[in-house]
This record gives structure tokens, C-alpha cells and sequence, in this order.
């Protein structure tokens, strides 16, 4: 490979990371309260299982937990997809 190939290839990949830093940004807060609700959930349905607390309480508590985390899953998605639609990624950096 020539150098003007190489750095050809790490502009593209700069411009690529780039994109998908904003990509990831898109989720926002909702992708910090699904990652929240999954942790909580598996940690109180895994203790439950592991009778790691005897309250059938903590149990039903993981399940509400894993339904909201998977709620904030589907808005964390569709909001990337949104966005990536809006800003798709251009390869020559002419946007």
C-alpha cells in the first residue's frame, strides 16, 4: 500500500469513528436507564433464584425492572435509527 492509501484509510476510519460516537450519543439518557433497569433486574431475579433473599417481593420487583430496561431497549433503538436515517454516513466526508 501506498502512504496516500494509508492515510486515505485512516481519514475514512476517523470519519467512521466519529460517526458512530454521535450514533451512540443519539441513545442519551434512556440507553444510561436501560443498562440501570438490566443490571437491577438480573441482580434481583438472580438472587431471588439463588435464594439469595427470601422476599417473592425482590423477585417480581427484577421482572418489573427487566420489562422497563426492555422498554428503554426498543426508544434506545428506534432513537438510533432515527438518527441514522437523518445523518447517514458519508465515506468521502463531504457533509
Amino acid at each position: 500500500m501506498t502512504p496516500e492509501e494509508i492515510e486515505a484509510r485512516k481519514r475514512l476510519l476517523e470519519r467512521r469513528l466519529a460517526y458512530n460516537r454521535e450514533l451512540n450519543r443519539a441513545g442519551g439518557k434512556w440507553e444510561a436507564g436501560a443498562w440501570v433497569f438490566t443490571l437491577l433486574g438480573l441482580v434481583s431475579v438472580v438472587g431471588r433464584r439463588f435464594d439469595l433473599a427470601d422476599f417473592k417481593t425482590l423477585w417480581w420487583l427484577g421482572m418489573v425492572a427487566l420489562v422497563a430496561a426492555l422498554a428503554c431497549w426498543v426508544v434506545v433503538f428506534m432513537r438510533r435509527k432515527k438518527w441514522r436515517e437523518e445523518h447517514p454516513f458519508d465515506p468521502e466526508g463531504r457533509s
